[in-house]
């Protein structure tokens, strides 16, 4: 999952249909940073953007048509069989990018002293991209700032219940550098990401406002439900197992106890008795 593959097709792309933005988004998922090698199955497009194969197959020539993908390196798939091969799609993230320069790197050619034409140009808040992660430091970042980056990870948490604490929480995590701000929306989206592959129920799923509070962005991702219903089955015959093979050392050992117990208490033989001068039950008495 390329959070910045997303992040453009969220805020840049230029589709027009919300049927195209879903597909685009599904590449996306599955795609690197640079947009490349993104091949999931139709059928796992037809599920995340709530619609037929068919209609998926369309999406997707509409989109390549539209130069919004296009078919990347298919060695990447020559391993799986013929009839079951995906294709690869490669997310062109130059698509529809504008040229226009930053109102900071504008030069004026005014004379000096003279009164600039731009002197109530405004910083404008850029919407969230990670383009600006590592590359080139944002300019006059705005308060909006944080408050997009909580609408767009609030999109992939699955229980949404107490936005607005949430949100405030979030945006105090990050101005107060508790966490960055890359590090605690990876997190985010990859907890998330896993309690919906994971099949929870949203019942079973921690808001996002508890989650920041308890700091769990350090917690190991979320398992499978189906998985942890496995392992309360193996831990359950585990546990039998453990029952009967006491049960069983018990059983040997009171065995042993009492063949000890019959070895040191054998009913006196009639020689022993008879040469002791006592006559056995039922017997006559011996005579000396």
């Amino acid at each position: 999952m390329s959070l910045k593959v997303i992040t453009w097709v969220l805020y840049e792309a230029p589709v027009t249909t919300q049927s195209h933005l879903l597909v685009l988004l599904a590449l996306a998922d599955r795609a690197h940073d640079d947009g490349s090698a993104a091949y999931p199955a139709r059928e796992w497009i037809a599920d995340r953007a709530r619609c037929s194969v068919r209609s998926v197959a369309s999406h997707l020539r509409a989109l390549e048509d539209a130069g919004l993908i296009r078919k990347g390196d298919q060695d990447l798939v020559s391993h799986f069989r013929a009839d079951r091969r995906p294709v690869v799609y490669d997310v062109v993230m130059t698509a529809g990018k504008s040229c226009t320069p930053p109102v900071h790197d504008v030069q004026s050619d005014a004379p000096r002293g003279a009164r600039s034409r731009t002197h109530d140009v405004q910083p404008v808040a850029h919407k969230p991209s990670l383009f600006s992660f590592g590359e080139e430091p944002v300019q006059n970042p705005s308060i909006a700032r944080e408050d997009d980056w909580f609408e767009l990870v609030w999109t992939v948490w699955p229980k949404h219940d107490k936005k607005k604490p949430a949100r405030e929480k979030f945006v105090r995590l990050v101005r107060s550098k508790v966490i960055g701000l890359e590090v605690l929306v990876a997190a985010i989206r990859d907890h998330g990401q896993a309690y919906t592959a994971g099949g929870w129920d949203e019942q079973f799923v921690p808001g996002l406002l508890p989650w920041l509070n308890q700091e769990r962005w350090n917690d190991p991702l979320p398992r499978p439900r189906h998985g942890r219903m496995q392992e309360r089955q193996d831990d359950t015959l585990a546990l039998i197992a453990r029952m009967a093979e006491e049960d069983a050392r018990d059983e040997q050992a009171g065995d042993r106890r009492a063949v000890g117990m019959g070895a040191g208490h054998r009913q006196p033989s009639a020689d022993r008795v008879l040469g002791a001068g006592v006559a056995p039950a039922g017997g006559p008495r011996a005579v000396r």
